[in-house]
């Protein structure tokens, strides 16, 4: 798929979770593949790629389960998936992995924390 395709299906579902009392962010205001959104301090993750929608959760690097876990691969994308990523972990995540995961406070923990003071993410 074509990235402008990608990115206009990508900025059609962000309006839909802004609709839904979503925060937004993504590397820049029109041209993106991938976005963070933010709703009660709970952060979530989606990129578009050439199949559809990858959802993930968002969670501070640990050894035994990284940066977040692959929630959906979806053809369509829907809030409800988005929703989904605000949990702690899937229900498949082992203890050994559930008492790991430091979820961050909110946004400002997220974009604050050392390793993603590259990230320059704006809100849309």
């Amino acid at each position: 798929m074509r990235t402008d395709i990608k990115q206009a299906h990508l900025l059609k579902f962000i309006k839909e979770l802004k609709d839904n009392g979503f925060k937004v962010y993504a590397p820049s205001k029109g041209v993106t593949t991938y976005c963070h959104f933010v709703k009660d301090d709970r952060i979530g993750y989606v990129e578009s790629s050439d199949w559809g929608f990858n959802f993930g959760t968002v969670h501070k690097p640990c050894r035994e389960c990284g940066t977040g876990y692959s929630i959906h691969r979806e053809t369509y994308p829907t809030v409800r998936m988005a929703e989904d990523c605000l949990t702690l972990a899937p229900h498949w995540a082992t203890s050994e992995q559930m008492q790991a995961i430091k979820k961050y406070k909110s946004w400002e923990d997220y974009v604050n924390f050392p390793q993603n003071k590259w990230s320059s993410q704006v809100e849309l």
